[in-house]
C-alpha cells in the first residue's frame, strides 16, 4: 500500500506544479513491456517536450527498456533511479525517497 500511496502522491505533485506554472502534462499508464512501447511511440505522436518516470517497482525492473527507448527516440526523461544513468541514461537530479519519508533521526 506505501508504494501506491507514494506514486499517487508523485503524481499529485506533479499535476499541482504543471497548473502552477501553467504546464500541460499528460498521464501515461503501463504495467506491460509492450504499454511501455506505446506509451513512447504516443509521446513521439504527441510531440511531447519529455517523460517524467515515476518510482514504481516494475519501471525499475523495465529501466533499461525506459533508457533505450528515450535514448534512441531523444526524449529526455527524468528518471527516479540513479541505476538509469549506470543504463545509460542522462545524468539527472533524484530525490532520495526513502530519506525523504523518514524523519532526519531515521525513524518512519
Amino acid at each position: 500500500m506505501r508504494a501506491i500511496s507514494r506514486a499517487a502522491s508523485q503524481l499529485k505533485d506533479l499535476q499541482d506544479t504543471a497548473r502552477a506554472v501553467d504546464q500541460k502534462i499528460l498521464i501515461f499508464q503501463a504495467s506491460s513491456e509492450r504499454e511501455i512501447d506505446m506509451v513512447f511511440t504516443s509521446l513521439v505522436e504527441h510531440h511531447l517536450d519529455g517523460l517524467v518516470i515515476g518510482a514504481d517497482a516494475f519501471f525499475f525492473s523495465r529501466r533499461n527498456q525506459f533508457v533505450g527507448l528515450a535514448t534512441r527516440r531523444s526524449i529526455p526523461t527524468v528518471y527516479p533511479w540513479r541505476e538509469a544513468v549506470v543504463a545509460g541514461g542522462p545524468r539527472t537530479f533524484q530525490d532520495d525517497c526513502e530519506r525523504s519519508e523518514r524523519g532526519s533521526d531515521g525513524t518512519e
